[in-house]
């Protein structure tokens, strides 16, 4: 027998015996996706994609890095050195883990990160109806990741809002139009206690019409 064919016989019978005693490395399984293109990244990434990572390293990892205040989750072999780099260096804004795939049914980097991302309650909807109520439910993840985020409720004549400040077009860039707030899940008030934001439709109503009659009146001066 050759020293080449020994030498594939002698490694065949580590790797069975490996296998056989369970502790043969497993190839990690991580989520896949981009708040980008799929909000629940951010908010709900255990309902997102699960993937084999490449075989190559073995048990390279999954990452959570966070991406002009989007989330991105994937292989961290398919990260560039650079990137890979800076992420093991910034703990603030990616997370890296090893997970195996046999492990339940998901990858590691299936928790909302940072940990401290801020959560509001978030809904729209007419005064008198579920939204415009005290929340029933727990505050939820705001979509984007920034750092100094806020909780706000902006009610109209007809209509409630609430959510994060990171949201974009929130119509709170006047924080008169808004109730905000800064603790997490705080804009659980009542929607009648939050004061009407200025410009709504009924209000511009009746500010046209009070404009109007005063409009005639000073007309009437003239005639």
């Amino acid at each position: 027998m050759n020293t080449m064919a020994f030498s594939w016989i002698v490694a065949l019978s580590i790797v069975a015996g490996c296998a056989a005693q369970g502790s043969l490395p497993v190839l990690d399984s991580c989520i896949l996706c981009s708040s980008r293109t799929n909000i629940t990244c951010a908010t709900d990434p255990d309902g997102n994609h699960r993937s084999a990572c490449e075989t190559v390293p073995v048990l390279s990892g999954c990452y959570t890095r966070i991406l002009d205040g989007f989330t991105l989750r994937g292989c961290t072999s398919d990260l560039d050195a650079d990137v890979l780099a800076a992420c093991q260096n910034d703990s603030e804004l990616c997370s890296i883990c090893v997970g195996e795939s046999n492990v339940a049914t998901h990858g590691c980097n299936n928790l909302i990160f940072p940990a401290h991302r801020h959560h509001c309650h978030q809904c729209h909807g007419a005064v008198n109806g579920t939204c415009g109520g005290i929340p029933l439910g727990v505050a939820t993840p705001c979509e984007m990741f920034d750092a100094n985020d806020r909780c706000y409720i902006l009610r109209t004549n007809t209509t409630i809002t609430r959510g994060c400040m990171s949201n974009r077009g929130t119509n709170c860039d006047n924080p008169e139009h808004c109730h905000i707030c800064e603790i997490t899940g705080c804009n659980n008030l009542i929607g009648d206690s939050v004061p009407i934001a200025p410009g709504s439709a009924v209000t511009n109503t009746v500010s046209m019409v009070t404009l109007s009659t005063a409009f005639i009146f000073a007309l009437a001066k003239f005639i």
